[in-house]
Order: structure tokens, then sequence, then C-alpha cells
């Protein structure tokens, strides 16, 4: 090695140059912070040795200079005694940097916790807006039954046309608008009008049903718990299996 004041050639095992008696041993910061030492560069490559002293390890000289191990090992050094190398951390902002680690760490931690709570909140979550959209197809439904009752009270008790019916009640529904069940609506259909009941007599039949979710009769699950929306004439409305 060679010193960094005046290039003399020295020893590893010096403690300090022959001719400008410049300091040549290092510390070592320690896990806990603290400086350890000093050492002669031998003293360093026997901790290096046991695993203690890591190529990456920052040293530091009795006048300030800091530097990584690896470089002292390959004869690199500040420029002058006064100068740290530029960008090295030094004693006070080692503890900086410490904490700048312990926030990172906090931060990971957190983003962590959040990716379980969206693990656990999504699905409940979702679970909560599928019960809102079954509850408000049963409303759906309801509001087609009273706008059906209205027609039929303008139109001698008669229902529409089972082809025609949504044209036929839009003007008994608010904003002219025909409600669907989103479940069943996403795959391009809504509710179906009884084929049976088209153009019959709404009063003094028995109770039946009236209007379902398209796919009642197909026999496949239905979009609510395997069931579809049903609404009777009588103006219950209720989830049933499918038929057929």
């Amino acid at each position: 090695m060679r010193c960094p004041a005046c290039k003399t050639k020295a020893e590893a095992s010096a403690a300090e140059c022959s001719k400008c008696r410049l300091d040549l041993r290092w510390s070592v910061q320690s896990p806990d912070g603290q400086l350890r030492g000093p050492y002669t560069l031998a003293e360093l490559q026997g901790h290096a040795a046991l695993g203690e002293v890591q190529p990456w390890t920052w040293v530091q000289s009795k006048y300030g200079d800091v530097i990584q191990f690896r470089q002292l090992e390959a004869g690199i050094a500040a420029a002058s005694p006064a100068a740290p190398l530029p960008g090295a951390p030094t004693p006070g902002n080692w503890a900086r940097a410490a904490g700048v680690t312990a926030a990172v760490g906090f931060g990971v931690m957190g983003l962590v916790g959040m990716v379980v709570w969206l693990a656990v909140a999504v699905p409940a979550m979702n679970h909560s807006q599928k019960a809102a959209s079954d509850v408000g197809c049963l409303k759906d439904a309801s509001l087609l039954v009273e706008a059906l009752h209205k027609y039929a009270a303008d139109h001698d008790g008669k229902l529409p046309d089972a082809q025609t019916w949504r044209e036929a009640v839009k003007p008994y529904l608010p904003g002219d608008k025909i409600p669907a069940c989103g479940e069943v609506q996403a795959v391009g259909a809504g509710y179906e009008l009884c084929p049976d009941l088209s153009g019959a007599e709404l009063w003094g039949a028995e109770d039946r049903p009236l209007l379902w979710d398209a796919g009642w009769l197909s026999g496949r699950p239905g979009p609510h718990k395997g069931c579809y929306t049903v609404a009777f004439t009588g103006g219950a409305t209720m989830w049933l299996p499918p038929e057929g």
C-alpha cells in the first residue's frame, strides 16, 4: 500500500507512514453504529477473512476520510486527508442512512399490509356489491309488474303483447326506461313476459308467473345464486330455480 499523502510505500501492517508520519489506520462501523478500531490494513484483511468486513464496508481514517474497504485494498484513497470522497457517507450521515433504511423497511411492511388488506377487502366489497345487485333486481321486477298493472288499467284490463310489451309499458316507468337485471343484461338479455299471457286479461286469473329473467326456462343456473328473478301477476317477486 502507499501513503495517501506522500505516496510513500508502506507495509499493510504499518500503523503510520515512515516518511510523513500520517496515521494509516482505519476504523470500521459496527452493526450498532459505533466505530471500531482503528486497525491497520493487515488487521482489516484479517477481519475480512473471517467475514467480519465485506468489500463494500465503509472504513474511516483518523482524519475523516471515508472509503470502501475494497478501494482501500486496491490502493485508492482520498486526495487529501481533509476531503472525504464525494458522495461517501460520513459518520453523521451514516445515522441518517440508517433512518432512511428503517423508513424504507416500514414502507415495505406497509405495502405488504395493504396487499393483504386488499386480498381480504376486495372479495368482501364484491360480495356486498353482488348482494346489492340481487336486491335491486327484485325491486326492478316489482316496478315492471306495477307498470304492467297500470297498462292493463288503461287497456280494458288486458296485458300488452309479449313481443312488444317493453315499448308498451315505457310510459308507465320512471324516465321511460326499462330496467334490466345487470347480471343477465351483461350477456345481452333482460326480462321476458310470459308468452301465455300475451294480450290476456290480467285480473281474475290465478296468480302465476308474469315475467322473469331471460333464461329462466333454459334449465341453466341463473345469475342469483343459481336462481332467476320471477315476478307474479299478483305483484310478488322472488328467486326461483331454473325451469325446463
